[in-house]
């Protein structure tokens, strides 16, 4: 009896731990959450996975910030693990006994135990690197927004064979959205320039890579009339 109850209470302090990765999984996809709210979050999820959990406390410290539960204090009692972000050390996971317990596999801390911090600090290490990558990505996209939104140049991106974006030159340009993929209807192109306007167009819509630059003879809308409007326009084409 006493080594079926031994064994029952193992199983159960490793449904614990299980649980305490399950929820910090279910905590990451939770997309509002920002990286201190998810960091928080796990602090709080750690003592109840813990064998003695009604005197276990922790703390998550990420370079200047720390995140700890509502009943931490640092003891002598005490399992720490690095998080690692790109083989550089950004901070530390500190779980505390605030009381003694009997010796175990690490001081009062079973091996198993060990194991889940180790784990635990290995997917904050995770979450670090892709808030990281998420946050470069959207200034990037900030970036190159702000460039193309501010460009001198007519700019369009064209998916699945429709315009899905212009920044502003080209709208004035051309007019706004929706229009067709054509630069411009053959009204608007110089007649000795049409057939290869339309071999252009033609590539774009085979995604025929790389299709090079294009020059030819414009009028801009309502100029057509007036000869003395004509344009140059320098097109080109590349995948992104």
């Amino acid at each position: 009896e006493k080594e079926l109850q031994k064994s029952m209470d193992n199983v159960g302090e490793r449904i614990k731990e299980l649980n305490c990765l399950f929820e910090i999984s279910r905590l990451v996809e939770r997309r509002k959450l920002s990286l201190n709210e998810i960091l928080q979050g796990i602090v709080d999820l750690i003592p109840p996975a813990l064998q003695f959990s009604e005197i276990t406390c922790a703390k998550i410290m990420v370079e200047e910030q720390e995140f700890t539960t509502g009943n931490f204090e640092e003891t002598r009692w005490v399992l720490t693990q690095d998080i690692v972000v790109h083989a550089k050390t950004v901070g530390a996971i500190a779980v505390y006994y605030t009381e003694e317990r009997p010796e175990s596999g690490e001081g009062p801390f079973l091996k198993e135990e060990r194991n889940l911090i180790n784990a635990i600090a290995e997917r904050i290490g995770r979450i670090i690197e892709r808030n990281r990558a998420q946050t470069a990505l959207v200034e990037s996209e900030k970036r190159f927004r702000e460039l193309v939104e501010h460009s001198l140049t007519g700019i369009s991106i064209i998916q699945d064979n429709r315009i899905v974006y212009q920044n502003p030159e080209q709208e004035r340009l051309l007019g706004p959205l929706p229009r067709p993929i054509k630069f411009a209807d053959t009204d608007s192109i110089h007649p000795d320039d049409i057939a290869k306007v339309d071999a252009f167009y033609e590539s774009i819509r085979k995604e025929i890579i790389p299709i090079g630059a294009l020059d030819f003879r414009f009028y801009p809308p309502g100029g057509k009339a007036n000869r003395a409007n004509m344009k140059w326009v320098h097109c080109q084409a590349n995948r992104i």
